[in-house]
C-alpha cells in the first residue's frame, strides 16, 4: 500500500519535472567516491557505469528492478504490491532484461 502511494508520488513528480534533464553526479549522493573509496579504478569505472544505467531507468523500470533485484520479492509480490497481475511483471521484467542486455552490448561495441 505504501509503495503505491510513494509511486504514484513520484509519478506525478516526474510528471511535473517531464521537460527537465537529469544530470548524473560526479560522486554518489552519499559523498563516498566511486569504487567504494577502495582506490581501484576499474570498479570506480563499473559502479558509475552501473549508476548512470539505472539512471537512464524510468521510474516503473527502477521501481520494478529494485522490487526484483533488491528487495529480492517474488513474481507474486511484486504484482500485488504494483496491483497488476502477475503475467505483467514477468513481461515487465524480460523486457527490462533485453533493456539492460542491449545497452551493455552497445556499450561494449
Amino acid at each position: 500500500y505504501l509503495v503505491r502511494i510513494a509511486r504514484n508520488l513520484a509519478i506525478a513528480h516526474q510528471r511535473r519535472r517531464a521537460g527537465e534533464r537529469v544530470v548524473v553526479p560526479a560522486s554518489r549522493p552519499s559523498g563516498i567516491p566511486w569504487g567504494g573509496g577502495t582506490g581501484n579504478p576499474a570498479l570506480a569505472a563499473e559502479e558509475q557505469r552501473l549508476f548512470e544505467l539505472f539512471a537512464s531507468l524510468t521510474l516503473d523500470e527502477q521501481l520494478l528492478f529494485a522490487l526484483r533485484r533488491i528487495e529480492a520479492l517474488s513474481y507474486a509480490q511484486i504484482a500485488a504490491v504494483l496491483d497488476v497481475p502477475v503475467g505483467s511483471v514477468m513481461h515487465r521484467l524480460q523486457a527490462l532484461r533485453g533493456r539492460i542486455e542491449t545497452t551493455a552490448r552497445e556499450e561494449a561495441a
